[in-house]
């Protein structure tokens, strides 16, 4: 919920986005109202889209062309840009990814 558009969104549906240690949209009841999450999309989480939809399945997506270059496509949501950079994400992928049998390497 730090981007301004999602922030504006879920206030005019009268919801509330607080700093809690990162940015999170905040519940009126039960646990959603103590800690809030910190996400302003997700698949899951129904609480948070019913009766209103602070938190709305819609992904964000962005259209990229693949070189033949391109070793492999990280997909990941907002918490994993939270604590790793872009190189960290690719030096991770690459201790785990397998060779696939046909491609060249």
């Amino acid at each position: 919920p730090d981007v301004p558009s999602e922030r504006e969104r879920i206030e005019a549906l009268d919801g509330k986005v607080e700093w809690r240690g990162c940015w999170r949209v905040m519940g009126s009841t039960g646990s959603a109202a103590y800690r809030g999450l910190a996400v302003s999309r997700a698949l899951g989480d129904v609480d948070w889209k019913v009766p209103v939809s602070l938190v709305e399945s819609k992904p964000e997506v962005k259209v990229t062309n693949l070189r033949p270059d391109d070793e492999f496509v990280i997909l990941g949501c907002d918490g994993v840009w939270d604590v790793l950079s872009n190189q960290e994400a690719v030096d991770l992928a690459r201790r785990h990814a397998l060779p696939v049998e046909g491609l060249d390497s």
